[in-house]
C-alpha cells in the first residue's frame, strides 16, 4: 500500500522528529489485527512537507472481512510522543484463502 501526504504552513521548517505510519486492519465483526510489519518511520524533511512510504500487505492478513486505517503518528527529535497526528479509514477489504 502506498500512502502520501503533505503538510504546510510556515512552521514546517521548524518541525523536527519523526513521522510513524502504519496500517491497521480492524476484523470485521470483532477484535482488531494490527498490520505485522513494524510502523515505517520517516524523518521530517525541512522545506517539503511532502511524504510517501510503502507497506508491503501481500499475504499479511488470514482470511476474512476487513476495514482499513491508514494511522500517522509523530515523535519528537527527545524521542516522546509527538502533537501531529492523524488517520483516515480507506476502504473494506475482503481477504480469501
Amino acid at each position: 500500500m502506498d500512502v502520501s501526504w503533505e503538510v504546510t504552513g510556515e512552521l514546517v521548517d521548524w518541525l523536527a522528529g519523526r513521522w510513524q505510519l502504519e496500517i491497521i486492519a480492524d476484523l470485521a465483526g470483532g477484535g482488531e489485527t494490527r498490520h505485522p510489519s513494524p510502523p515505517v518511520e520517516l524523518t521530517f524533511t525541512p522545506g517539503s512537507g511532502r511524504y510517501t512510504a510503502s507497506i508491503p500487505m501481500r499475504g499479511q492478513l488470514s482470511p476474512g472481512l476487513y476495514d482499513l486505517v491508514v494511522n500517522l503518528t509523530t515523535t519528537t527529535a527527545a524521542g516522546t510522543a509527538g502533537a501531529l497526528g492523524g488517520f483516515v479509514v480507506i476502504s473494506r477489504l475482503t481477504v480469501k484463502e
